[in-house]
């Protein structure tokens, strides 16, 4: 399984197991154990994940910014 699809599947049972037990996992709280599942893979890898601060957050317009290098140059999403 790579990186990416191991997040995600973990995002999902998170949110599965939330849903069944009545909790409310909030945005914040998505994005920051996003970030901390991010940070686990190695450099290496081509990723670089930056968790901007709240007031960047208000001036940038995003709350996760990824860096995805490529053969080719790097990707920002």
């Amino acid at each position: 399984m790579t990186p990416a699809a191991k997040i995600s599947s973990d995002t999902w049972r998170r949110l599965t197991y939330a849903y069944r037990l009545g909790a409310r996992l909030g945005e914040e709280t998505m994005t920051d154990l996003l970030v901390l599942d991010m940070l686990r893979i190695p450099r290496y890898d081509g990723v670089c994940v930056e968790h901007p601060t709240r007031f960047k957050e208000s001036r940038w317009g995003a709350d996760l910014l990824v860096l995805i290098r490529r053969r080719n140059g790097l990707s920002r999403f």
